[in-house]
């Protein structure tokens, strides 16, 4: 159950030496029919799954799953529940099978190969007609009594060698085959911009991966305390829309899904092991933020799409054993505490920061 109060604040417009509490004139109940919903969700499912050596060198692995899912969500008037203003629901019924195929090429290298079968479903607060307000983006926030599940095809393959201890070099490609994916969209409602979700027809996800843990001793020496763990992302991301007008795109990348993403970190560790230091930074790349689905004549008729500018992250750790049996931890995030930026086109929307975080965690015993 989902409750939510609006109140509409009359003011009198004082002077500027009126005290606070004559602000207001009034304050009127402004709670509409759609502001409150009750919600069910249930999930059942059965699945079977196998471990099939074949050989030596070759093993299977694979399942089946039978999945029901039941979502529903009343939205109804507080102050009469009897009166139901819209209902979101949705059911299904289905299979989602998997499999993992490995292959051990060698004595230390490996090739997997995997398909599967997933989905994805909307919240409930999704399915509801709430209209919230972003006080942040000044825009209107809305569910979609009328959207499904989501469901996704997934193909991988992956080549990987183990060098040495806790060391590992991989490469890896995958495909994601998307079907009506659920993604924010803007639209103009009285004026003003709103964003709610959409299924889109589908489209596709297809890229690489590529992972490195290795010491550093291997290049030089001088280097034997220090290890480098690293991987990057490169991701390829088409959608298509049922966008009934010329405004605005019928193709577009994934909502929220970056290009590219790429983490590197470097850590020195003692000899004794007691002690242990590690810089980490990311980089992820443009994403898009949301969608412009509007229609003619609407609010935000021919508005482009809203996108998140790339950004770089540093963080830090630091570990060591002041005492037998005790651990001391130093961290910091987003040391560089680099600014957001959103943009339509050339014009920024909107920039702020996250700002850094700090912490100190002690344990003792084991």
């Amino acid at each position: 159950m989902n409750t939510y109060r609006r109140f509409a604040f009359v003011p009198n417009y004082p002077g500027q030496d009126a005290p606070p509490e004559s602000v207001y004139d009034a304050v009127n109940e402004a709670t509409t029919a759609q502001d409150n919903y009750i919600a069910s969700q249930l999930v059942e499912a059965t699945f079977l799954t196998t471990d099939v050596p074949l050989g030596k060198r070759l093993r299977v692995n694979i399942g089946l799953r039978r999945e029901q899912g039941d979502q529903q969500v009343a939205s109804h008037d507080l102050f009469n529940p009897a009166i139901v203003v819209s209902r979101g629901s949705f059911r299904s019924t289905d299979w989602l099978a998997g499999g993992n195929l490995t292959w051990a090429a060698a004595e230390h290298v490996n090739i997997r190969a995997a398909a599967s079968r997933t989905l994805n479903r909307p919240d409930l607060d999704d399915l509801s007609t709430l209209q919230a307000l972003d006080f942040v983006g000044d825009r209107i926030r809305i569910g979609n009594p009328h959207l499904v599940r989501a469901l996704i095809e997934n193909y991988d393959v992956r080549v990987e060698g183990f060098p040495g201890a806790n060391e590992v070099l991989a490469a890896g490609a995958f495909y994601k085959q998307l079907h009506h994916p659920i993604e924010p969209a803007l639209f103009g409602t009285n004026g003003q911009l709103g964003v709610r979700p959409e299924n889109s027809e589908g489209g596709r996800n297809i890229g690489g991966e590529f992972e490195a843990r290795a010491g550093l001793g291997r290049l030089w020496s001088g280097l034997q305390r220090l290890s480098l763990n690293s991987n990057l992302s490169v991701i390829s991301s088409k959608i298509r829309t049922a966008q009934t007008t010329n405004r605005g795109n019928t193709e577009h990348p994934l909502v929220g899904q970056a290009p590219f993403l790429l983490n590197l970190g470097l850590t020195y560790a003692s000899r004794s092991g007691h002690s242990e230091v590690s810089v980490l930074t990311s980089t992820v790349g443009r994403r898009l933020k949301e969608l412009n689905i509007t229609q003619v004549n609407s609010a935000g008729d021919g508005i482009p799409n809203l996108f998140t500018e790339g950004v770089t992250t540093l963080d830090a750790t630091a570990s060591f054993s002041p005492m037998r049996g005790s651990r001391l931890k130093v961290s910091a995030g987003n040391i560089l505490n680099r600014p957001v930026r959103e943009v339509i086109g050339d014009l920024e929307m909107r920039r702020y920061r996250i700002g850094p975080t700090f912490s100190v965690a002690f344990s003792m015993g084991s």
